[in-house]
């Protein structure tokens, strides 16, 4: 069980650090939340502009006359005075405010004081913070640790469970012999066994037929 959780722990780290691509899925995922902090910022930006614009003023203008087309004017019989024609650019230009307030500027984006900026596979770059590439490495250092704590972990175990195999197997072996020698003394003791059977059975012939020559 400790061993499947170890090479579970491996692969996941392998895959995570060689899958292919992952650095690029990791720099498109900075750039599309960067992105979308720009676009919140500008839409704040612009909300904040569009607030604080003062609405348009009638004492903010300047009071302009209106424009006569000289065709129509017509002088008196017998008067010596032409129209004058007036020139084209006061023609056509518009009225001009008197004092226009100055538009306000969208909010300074906040520097960074160290960023990285890694390249996307499309060639756009992204700023990355430091604090976030220094939490990425200390979390890549901890697994890392991790993995070798339980390597060292399961190493020892490993070592254990060879040592016990070996006394396991010098038992055997102790076992073993110890069954050689009661087989070697079971088959002794049954010679022995015979030996004393038929050393009666000699002996018992032996009586048997000296009594009957006696008797003759």
């Amino acid at each position: 069980m400790f061993t499947r959780k170890l090479a579970l722990i491996r692969e996941m780290y392998s895959e995570s650090i060689r899958m292919p691509g992952a650095g690029d899925i990791f720099r498109a995922a900075t750039g599309q939340r960067q992105a979308h902090a720009e676009a919140e910022r500008l839409a704040r930006a612009q909300h904040q502009q569009q607030t604080q614009q003062p609405p348009p003023s009638s004492s903010t203008h300047r009071f302009t006359p209106p424009t006569t087309d000289p065709s129509t004017i017509t002088n008196p019989p017998g008067s010596a005075y032409l129209p004058v024609p007036l020139p084209r650019h006061q023609e056509a230009q518009p009225p001009i405010p008197a004092s226009a307030p100055p538009a306000p500027t969208a909010a300074p984006l906040p520097a960074q004081t160290s960023t990285t900026s890694p390249t996307t596979a499309g060639g756009v770059e992204y700023a990355v913070p430091a604090a976030t590439a220094d939490s990425m490495a200390r979390s890549i250092e901890r697994l890392s640790t991790l993995v070798a704590d339980l390597t060292a972990a399961n190493a020892q175990l490993l070592r254990d469970v060879r040592a016990r195999d070996e006394q396991i197997s010098a038992r055997d072996e102790q076992i073993a012999d110890r069954d050689e020698q009661i087989a070697a003394l079971s088959r002794e003791n049954k010679e022995l066994r015979n030996d004393v059977e038929w050393s009666r059975v000699t002996g018992f012939l032996e009586g048997h037929g000296g009594e009957e020559l006696g008797g003759r």
